[in-house]
């Protein structure tokens, strides 16, 4: 994918017919900067959400933690440098209004057809499999780990917690296969609500995550809490996580904001909504007979420090089970 992505650029940029003129001008006519800035911005949450497959699956590492914060951060850079070079490319194919005007399927394969042919169209070819294999290895791996952890914490039925002899879940993976056959039969269109929808979930998962850590973190002139937990700039950096984030939810829900979503991706995040509210209640039983100490085992294994006199069983990435 690097490769690729590398090649197109560098081919591109390099080209005669390519000048920097065609990037010109740098917004739509009649659209303000900032609202065009906006309607990008709102949508950036889903573009990264590739890289919650990290802690989701953290629990069958080897390594330590602050290995796998630089792995984030790593892979977050790395996939910031192939989006910019990717629009680069797309933007000096040709001039922009004219790419827009045309109204293509695909701009960025237009473009590179137009320039070196069938040759562009096997680079681009190549960039985009080795993507989506990427994130799809990734996606497998993460879903299935936290279908595992919901169903092991009784959030879910426990037909997800079940591994088998390869110590997988087995079930969990099947179910996430299953849903990723089914979706592209609803066509491009219906994806695409999908794909705001979860721009949604995504902002408010990151959002509770940096509410979570801010929490946590303890002021560095504070006699509160463990040593290890306080941080003045760790703390600050998780308010401006939440501080974000709350904005990212303001440009896709609140009426007026160009990102705001569409009917159908209102209805998509509704029956959504409703969905989770009907597993919650169903499971809501279940999982009141389970104390705060063994819930952390269940959802976090091994990372929670659980210690039990229960017999247990190995589960998934070397965790233990309760029988």
């Amino acid at each position: 994918m690097l490769a690729a992505v590398a090649c197109i650029l560098v081919a591109t940029w390099l080209h005669p017919d390519t000048p920097l003129s065609n990037l010109e001008p740098g917004f739509p006519e009649g659209v303000s900067p900032v609202a065009a800035i906006l309607m990008i911005v709102a949508i950036a949450p889903w573009a990264y959400v590739g890289f919650d497959n990290v802690p989701q699956a953290a629990e069958e590492f080897d390594f330590s933690p602050t290995k796998a914060f630089g792995l984030i951060v790593l892979a977050i850079v790395s996939a910031a440098g192939i989006y910019v070079a990717m629009v680069v490319a797309t933007a000096v194919a040709q001039p922009w209004p004219q790419m827009v005007a045309d109204a293509p399927a695909w701009g960025t394969a237009v473009g590179l057809e137009r320039l070196f042919g069938p040759v562009g169209l096997v680079l681009l070819a190549i960039a985009v499999v080795m993507g989506v294999s990427t994130g799809l290895n990734g996606f497998y791996v993460s879903a299935s780990r936290l279908l595992f952890a919901m169903g092991r914490a009784k959030v879910l039925p426990p037909f997800f917690a079940r591994v088998n002899g390869a110590g997988a879940p087995g079930n969990a993976v099947w179910f996430a296969a299953g849903l990723c056959l089914v979706a592209p039969l609803f066509g491009r269109e219906a994806l695409l609500w999908v794909v705001d929808m979860t721009s949604v979930g995504v902002t408010v998962a990151y959002t509770y995550t940096c509410l979570a850590a801010y929490r946590l973190w303890e002021w560095s002139g504070s006699d509160q809490g463990d040593p290890d937990t306080r941080s003045t700039a760790r703390k600050a950096l998780s308010g401006l996580g939440v501080l974000t984030g709350v904005l990212f939810l303001g440009l896709l829900l609140l009426p007026g904001s160009p990102a705001q979503l569409s009917t159908p991706s209102w209805v998509a995040l509704g029956i959504w909504v409703a969905l989770g509210v009907v597993f919650y209640l169903v499971r809501l039983p279940a999982s009141r007979q389970v104390d705060d100490e063994e819930m952390r085992h269940l959802v976090l294994g091994e990372h929670a420090g659980y210690r039990s006199s229960q017999p247990r069983r190995p589960g998934v990435g070397g965790s233990d089970q309760p029988e």
